[in-house]
């Protein structure tokens, strides 16, 4: 039984130079953080009612952006205008002239 345990004599097989190694064991991976319940006060603070101030507030705050984007409108609509009067207008293209001898024999163009 001894000469089973013992290493294998010199002749034994031997695993050729050129083969592929067996793929490296991940390392093992720590344990996942356990997941904690977040505070009360984040809770209430998510789920709970809005107070009147907090009302009034929001509704302040929509009042000013609903403003701010009507004069952000009219302030391009003022530009717009205001580029088209500022285009120069091209005059329009002159007839040829023409000649005395035209003029003098009435021909038309």
């Amino acid at each position: 039984m001894s000469d089973l345990l013992s290493d294998p004599p010199s002749g034994g097989l031997k695993p050729p130079e050129n083969a592929p190694h067996p793929p490296p064991t991940p390392p093992a991976t720590a344990p996942a953080p356990e997941i904690l319940a977040p505070p009360p006060a984040a809770v209430i603070v998510t789920t709970g009612t809005r107070t009147e101030r907090e009302i009034d507030l929001q509704r302040q705050l929509d009042e000013r952006d609903q403003i701010l984007k009507e004069r952000e409108t009219e302030c391009a609509e003022l530009q717009d205008a205001n580029r088209s009067l500022r285009e120069v207008l091209k005059p329009a293209p002159r007839k040829p002239k023409r000649g005395i001898m035209a003029e003098f024999l009435g021909l038309e163009d």
